[in-house]
């Protein structure tokens, strides 16, 4: 029966995707990379999975979380398809569309600020050397210096800046090709931290700006070879990353081959690596009206500005620690911070609204997430496919849900990015608003 329970998932999956395909031409439609996601984080686990986040998966369970995976989808094409009269956000299209003439500098600029924060990084931590050999520290390695990390992500912002601006350079034939040493620059000061997340995140933003400003991607274009090829690279890097996380690190192997050998041999392990099934039939067989959370996890949302080291008692931003340790059998709920599992099993945005409000918060967070889809959608829409919009669409479609630990995260990654945009915008929108007012007086 898990055999069917699966496949009928995947089966609706495949529907919204190819509904939404057929009808926006356009793969990056948030209810097709919705779909995608809900696909391989759930259908592969439910069809043969046996332990996911140290819960073991039975028939009872992949039967229950089924039928809450098909209201959840339900409910989130919901939201994308009300009539809720949110329009876009017209000055703010307008400062961000301001920028399209000085894209270059601002790709250089902020690439340079993103290159010179990692290399600080290194400097500061012993060289490169000592990272890679003391991978299985890395909480310890990065602990401090959250801030100058994340500056890093303007590498990658710098990139879609670069490639917009030869986008509209109409005689560069090959955009790709000219940000090549940019990319290898980012995604090597990236994966040398066994950051798979951070790489992803790039590669999918930089693969948006060109699908909406260079030539879309179609299933069609996606099945070429040398496409494939590229897939297979990125998976075997994803594969390869938490196999440095030991105690030898990088020395375990001694060269490159050999980590990409054994990197072969756990492909298969890869859809159980990204998988939330496991923690998700957790949630809906153990949540109940007596250990809801009732929203106490905005405690943590509103405390996360706080540094650790001004308030020893400050409850973690990401919730998951609270799930991992009531895995592993331990009473805990926001907003506390005495939790022994030191490990975190973060939620996904239908598990933790569950944990909330129940069925009820399952329902009402969809068709929010839905809405928000939207909302982002028609503002990226209306911006003709601004680079900074589809920069805060793909962050949205990957890293948003309801948590505290992944709304602080969609706001340090639009902030840093926005900030100093809408610094610099908004002096340069009140310069354009005064010379139209004069203009109209001559």
């Amino acid at each position: 029966m898990r055999l069917i329970y699966g496949v009928l998932t995947g089966v609706i999956l495949t529907m919204v995707f190819w509904n939404n395909y057929r009808e926006s031409k356009d793969f990056f439609h948030p209810l097709c990379f919705f779909a995608i996601l809900q696909f391989l984080r759930y259908v592969p686990t439910m069809i043969s999975g046996d332990v996911d986040t140290a819960v073991t998966i039975t028939e009872d369970g992949v039967f229950v979380f089924m039928i809450m995976e098909i209201i959840s989808v339900a409910c989130v094409c919901l939201g994308f398809r009300l009539k809720i009269k949110i329009g876009p956000d017209r000055k703010a299209v307008d400062i961000i569309g301001l920028y399209n003439n000085h894209l270059l500098l601002f790709g250089m600029i902020f690439f340079s600020i993103g290159v010179l924060t990692r290399l600080v990084f290194i400097a500061k931590k012993g060289g490169i050397q000592y990272i890679l050999s003391n991978l299985a520290h890395k909480v310890d390695l990065v602990t401090g210096s959250g801030y100058l990390l994340a500056f890093g992500n303007y590498m990658t912002y710098g990139i879609c800046f670069i490639l917009s601006y030869l986008a509209k350079r109409e005689q560069t034939r090959h955009p790709l090709l000219i940000i090549a040493p940019f990319l290898a620059i980012d995604i090597f000061l990236f994966a040398f931290m066994s950051d798979r997340t951070a790489v992803m995140r790039s590669l999918m933003m930089i693969f948006m700006v060109y699908h909406y400003q260079c030539k879309r991607f179609t299933l069609r274009s996606l099945l070429k070879p040398q496409f494939m090829v590229g897939i297979a690279c990125v998976v075997l890097f994803i594969v390869a990353m938490p196999l440095l996380r030991t105690k030898e690190g990088f020395d375990a192997y001694g060269s490159l081959s050999a980590l990409l050998s054994d990197a072969v041999l756990e492909v298969g392990n890869l859809f159980y690596w990204f998988s939330y099934a496991g923690r998700d039939i957790f949630i809906y067989q153990n949540y109940n009206w007596n250990n809801y959370w009732f929203g106490t996890n905005i405690i943590n949302f509103l405390c996360a500005i706080i540094p650790a080291s001004i308030w020893s008692g400050k409850p973690p931003v990401d919730e998951g620690y609270y799930l991992s340790n009531v895995i592993a059998g331990y009473e805990i709920s926001p907003p506390s911070n005495n939790y022994i599992y030191k490990s975190s099993y973060p939620f996904s945005n239908q598990g933790i609204m569950y944990t909330n409000f129940g069925l009820v918060g399952l329902v009402a967070g969809s068709i929010l997430l839905g809405i928000v889809y939207r909302y982002a959608f028609d503002n990226l829409k209306s911006s003709h496919y601004n680079v900074v919009l589809i920069i805060i669409m793909q962050v949205i479609l990957y890293n948003f849900s309801f948590t505290s630990h992944d709304m602080v995260n969609v706001l340090y990654l639009c902030g840093y990015l926005l900030i100093p945009l809408f610094i610099f915008g908004g002096y340069r929108f009140r310069n354009h608003v005064v010379r139209a007012e004069c203009n109209k007086d001559i």
